[in-house]
């Protein structure tokens, strides 16, 4: 396993530029609120995923390359304009399992719009062992290493490499790293100067349910991937 403040730590700087590629409930609105308060809300811009996915312009790309920390719900994919200009990467990993349930959480209880978000917030509210049990392949596979996809992308087969290559790749690209659960030690740390105070937001309680044998191990399936991925990086 990597130890934490090697590879980790102690890459961010306070005068460079970063692209957050956001997986939901990880943390991610933490770390943007963080950076607005470091480097000014001014500087930083979240949700521009529209902005990059269906209206990209050179205009656009031009008005977002003027700040200093950008944040968007997309893969890696996305980013390379921006890295090309001078931004880097960073990202959050969770434990899959809490992850997981948080964001089942989210889908139950935000007003959806998305007709396929709905069939799924629709069985979830039954119960996620009855999810479990009468998704449809389509449903399941949207919470299927729902935070490898984004962090690896489209740009390598990243199933097909070990988990050690998988890791090299990831800080290749990646300035740093972190988890959730390591975040609040972690991030201050590299922000000495500007005595800006790392505070978690939106830490709603969500309910982990009691799930049959099997259930369980349609659960672990979905999130097999993840797991290896975390668990390499605590």
């Amino acid at each position: 396993m990597l130890q934490q403040g090697t590879r980790m730590g102690g890459i961010l700087t306070e005068n460079s530029k970063y692209f957050f590629i956001h997986i939901p409930k990880t943390g991610g609105t933490s770390l943007f609120e963080f950076f607005a308060q470091a480097y000014g809300r001014e500087n930083c811009r979240e949700h521009i995923e529209s902005l990059i996915i269906h209206e990209s312009t050179p205009k656009i790309l031009a008005e977002l390359l003027n700040y200093r920390f950008l944040s968007a719900h997309v893969p890696i994919d996305y980013c390379a304009n921006f890295v090309n200009c001078g931004f880097s990467p960073i990202t959050i990993i969770r434990n899959p399992i809490d992850q997981f349930f948080s964001h089942v959480n989210h889908l139950k209880t935000e007003d959806l719009g998305d007709s396929f978000l709905c069939q799924i917030r629709d069985k979830l509210k039954v119960s996620v062992g009855y999810f479990l049990d009468h998704a449809t392949d389509d449903e399941l596979s949207f919470f299927e290493s729902s935070q490898s996809k984004p962090v690896f992308g489209g740009t390598v087969d990243w199933r097909s490499l070990k988990l050690t290559e998988r890791i090299d790749w990831l800080f290749e690209k990646y300035a740093t790293v972190f988890t959730t659960e390591n975040m609040q030690s972690r991030v201050p740390l590299m922000f000495k100067t500007t005595g800006t105070a790392f505070q978690r937001m939106n830490t709603k309680l969500y309910q982990i349910e009691r799930l049959t044998q099997k259930q369980n191990g349609m659960l672990n399936d979905l999130v097999r991937e993840d797991t290896l991925l975390h668990r390499s990086l605590t």
